[in-house]
């Protein structure tokens, strides 16, 4: 749907999508498991422009914007190959029973590695499911 101007000044701010479906680990050896079936995931949001009245009437770009903190349980999905090699790596995981749950639209995998003590995302690749 489009926005108005008033809902567009409201949106400052552009994240990587709506909700992280799943997160993947690396698999175990010998008898280790994980204890942990999924993890909470907290992000920082603007507000959601949709939610706003349409007729919300343009607002000072000087003016303070609001935040608000989310949280949503996230499963973890441990992955079947996980191989890494200088500057390469292979990971392969079944994410087929996250996606059924879920049903179609745009899924964004992002790839994350540490640069500095500091995660950062170094790609993401978009898949469209019908």
């Amino acid at each position: 749907h489009p926005l108005t101007l008033g809902q567009l000044d409201a949106t400052y701010s552009y994240g990587k999508g709506q909700l992280p479906a799943t997160f993947l680990r690396e698999p175990l050896t010998g008898r280790s498991y994980y204890p942990e079936s999924s993890t909470t995931f907290t992000w920082e949001s603007g507000v959601d422009p949709y939610t706003l009245d349409p007729n919300t009437p343009r607002s000072n770009s000087a003016a303070p914007k609001s935040i608000v903190t989310k949280s949503r349980v996230v499963p973890w999905t441990t992955v079947s190959t996980w191989r890494l090699s200088g500057a390469t790596f292979e990971v392969k995981a079944d994410i087929s029973p996250i996606i059924k749950q879920l049903g179609p639209g745009v899924y964004t995998i992002m790839i994350w590695g540490n640069a500095q003590r500091e995660s950062v995302p170094l790609t993401n690749y978009s898949v469209f499911l019908k």
